[in-house]
């Protein structure tokens, strides 16, 4: 069962700590970094709150372009997941191509370990075949 961590106008983070999964998903553009108020201490709660090898299901079908500083503020968080347990992250991509292509480099550059898919539906798929495969 999912329960809501953190939801504004822009984007939620939910957990399902049954599957030791986080769910992180765009829901608007935001206008600026000042969008993203407790954002990152939201995450590392957030993570502090998973056991080892946790995954993430993220939604990122209306990530908007990215700016600087909110690159940046995904890139110190990417780096904090790896080094604090994330396994794996399935991701729905975004519709748009520049925003994809920024999401992608970002993650190339943490070593995220990131595989992309078309619909919500296979991204979970994917992660609860993952975790069982873990478990055998």
């Amino acid at each position: 069962m999912k329960t809501e961590v953190l939801k504004t106008e822009h984007y939620c983070i939910e957990v399902n700590l049954s599957k030791n999964r986080i769910y992180f998903a765009v829901l608007a553009k935001w206008s600026g970094i000042k969008d993203f108020e407790n954002f990152e201490e939201v995450w590392i709660e957030t993570a502090k709150r998973m056991k080892p090898n946790f995954t993430i299901h993220s939604d990122l079908r209306l990530m908007p372009k990215l700016n600087y500083d909110i690159e940046a503020l995904f890139g110190r968080i990417q780096s904090y997941l790896i080094e604090n347990g994330l396994i794996a992250l399935a991701e729905t991509a975004a519709v748009d191509d520049i925003s994809n292509l920024q999401i992608h480099r970002l993650s190339e550059r943490n070593q995220m370990p990131v595989n992309k898919f078309k619909t919500e539906e296979e991204a979970e798929n994917y992660l609860d075949q993952l975790v069982a495969n873990l478990n055998m």
